[in-house]
């Protein structure tokens, strides 16, 4: 299980503890449930890694809801999210562009999530996050990888990951590092 979706929903729950309220004048009580929306290729060729996603997505909110307890350094009880649960909003899309804007509409307009995550194929991530640009909601990626996504100035998008230039150079800098060693050898 990849720790980078734990640190997501960190990131998640810190960006958005302050969504449920409103002005500092007259703040009604806070949502106790920040609703994420997680839209994923359930179906279809990318389906099994989209299940994995899924799991490491569920594990991390049972981390951060406090259903799971975890050993130092990970068990920081002093990071929770207040009274707040986090409850996660599954989504299909398919690998499809146009079902995966369908979805973000949805969960946005009708779900009412303060926050998307999605989609593993890039074509389907870029169609989705500028819909939620549109809807003026947050889109965190941790899986598409194309240089392009990141490079559309969307003020909504963010991405965890490095992109196809960045594995790129790595794999490079790899063999070359290799190739170091063995001639010292």
């Amino acid at each position: 299980m990849n720790i980078r979706i734990v640190l997501h929903f960190g990131f998640i729950t810190a960006l958005f503890a302050g969504t449920c309220g409103c002005p500092a004048e007259s703040p009604p009580p806070a949502e106790k449930t920040v609703r994420i929306g997680a839209v994923y290729p359930f179906t279809g060729p990318s389906a099994a890694s989209a299940e994995d996603i899924r799991a490491g997505l569920e594990l991390a909110a049972d981390i951060l809801n406090g259903l799971i307890e975890l050993a130092p350094p990970m068990g920081d009880r002093n990071a929770t999210n207040g009274d707040r649960t986090i409850e996660l909003v599954f989504r299909d899309s398919k690998g499809d562009e146009i079902e995966a804007v369908r979805q973000v509409e949805d969960l946005v307009a009708n779900e009412g999530v303060v926050a998307l995550m999605g989609c593993y194929n890039s074509n389907v991530t870029a169609a989705a996050s500028e819909q939620a640009e549109i809807m003026k909601t947050p889109f965190l990626n941790a899986t598409s990888t194309s240089p392009i996504l990141t490079r559309r100035g969307l003020k909504w998008f963010f991405r965890t990951t490095p992109d196809d230039a960045v594995f790129a150079a790595n794999f490079f800098a790899f063999f070359s590092d290799l190739e170091t060693q063995e001639a010292s050898a």
